[in-house]
């Protein structure tokens, strides 16, 4: 929940960030400002986490239980469209009133978008992708993956864990490659293998079986996680964002999702270390429970701040991101939780309901 919390933060400030320095017709802020907000730029990372992370919490059943999806195919998508259709329904009908009340915002709203968008498919279309709520064009590739998810559960049981993941991941980067320059790149075929590290790093950190056990504790993962955020860094700075989050995007995402299923092997056990102290930190976690409802709303409701409330003052650009975010952005983050009070969490298990309210997961 606070590794949620933090990436759903991210993306807030990322937004908040272009908002100001529109990074794409090359702005960017004054002087030392802009080396020391560089890292906002890669809010992206934030959706390869949430990918990631989605794995690792849908395998966590699996691998402590009997390595079975319990109740089969039929019931996990059950449960699943419970759990994220109402909130994405919720915040869609939310981003096309925004949109008719707040013409300034220039949000393209058309009958073939809300269809696209009711039918999680907007992500097929380049007319469509960045309609309505340029946030959820995410929610449509995660509700996809879904159903991949019994089919890699059964070849997880068959092949095995690793052979799994390295056929999902071999299998995702080369549709991935020929899907380029066809509408099908919009499914972002690679974040599969993104989703399979996170199933991986389930086995790894909680499999009580081997060979998972002896990889758990035999090798350094925090080191393991050291190297590659170094190794990130590093190829961010070589590259630029333009060609990191470009032409190299996949490549870059493969990175960020083994430093996501590193960061969550690492911070695992019970034990406690500085990685789990960190993500452990109550406002954190209490952020991540209704990271999803924030994650939805946040969008349209930033670019009403921004468009009718920050732009007319016509502020120094640095007193300007200053107020979006720290003014405009706790505000924000209250009006995500009353919406996921109303739109969320009535639609939650009741276990999953008492770990939200308490702002924790148990025994994760």
């Amino acid at each position: 929940d606070g590794l949620r919390g933090l990436a759903a933060l991210l993306v807030l400030i990322h937004h908040a960030y272009i908002q100001v320095w529109n990074i794409f017709d090359g702005a960017h802020p004054p002087g030392l400002a802009n080396s020391l907000t560089r890292w906002m730029i890669y809010g992206h990372f934030a959706v390869s986490v949430f990918i990631v992370l989605s794995g690792f919490c849908l395998m966590l059943p699996i691998v402590r239980g009997d390595g079975t999806l319990r109740g089969g195919a039929a019931l996990f998508f059950r449960k699943r469209a419970r759990r994220i259709l109402p909130p994405y329904y919720s915040a869609l009908l939310v981003s096309i009133v925004v949109a008719r009340l707040a013409p300034r915002i220039h949000i393209a709203v058309t009958p073939s978008g809300i269809v696209t968008h009711l039918l999680l498919v907007h992500n097929l279309s380049p007319a469509h992708v960045g309609g309505i709520n340029g946030a959820l064009w995410s929610i449509a590739v995660e509700w996809q993956i879904y159903f991949l998810f019994p089919l890699l559960v059964w070849a997880w049981r068959r092949a095995g864990g690793l052979s799994t993941v390295v056929a999902a991941t071999t299998a995702a980067y080369g549709v991935s490659y020929f899907a380029r320059p066809t509408p099908f790149a919009g499914l972002t075929p690679h974040y599969v293998a993104l989703f399979a590290f996170g199933m991986l790093g389930s086995a790894i950190a909680f499999a009580p079986n081997q060979p998972w056990r002896g990889w758990r504790e035999r090798l350094p993962w925090r080191a393991i996680l050291t190297g590659l955020v170094a190794s990130l860094l590093a190829w961010c700075h070589w590259l630029g964002w333009e060609r990191a989050l470009g032409a190299a995007q996949t490549v870059t995402d493969f990175g960020v999702g083994l430093g996501a299923m590193a960061l969550l092997i690492a911070a695992s056990p019970a034990q406690a270390n500085g990685i789990r102290r960190a993500l452990s930190w109550k406002p954190l976690v209490v952020l991540g429970a209704f990271a999803y409802s924030l994650y939805l709303v946040h969008l349209p409701l930033l670019l009403v701040a921004w468009q009718y409330g920050v732009r007319p003052l016509r502020l120094p650009s640095l007193a300007a991101f200053a107020l979006l975010l720290l003014g405009v952005g706790p505000c924000i983050v209250g009006a995500a939780w009353l919406f996921h009070l109303v739109c969320e969490r009535p639609f939650l298990s009741p276990a999953t309901e008492r770990n939200a309210r308490f702002g924790r997961r148990a025994g994760v």
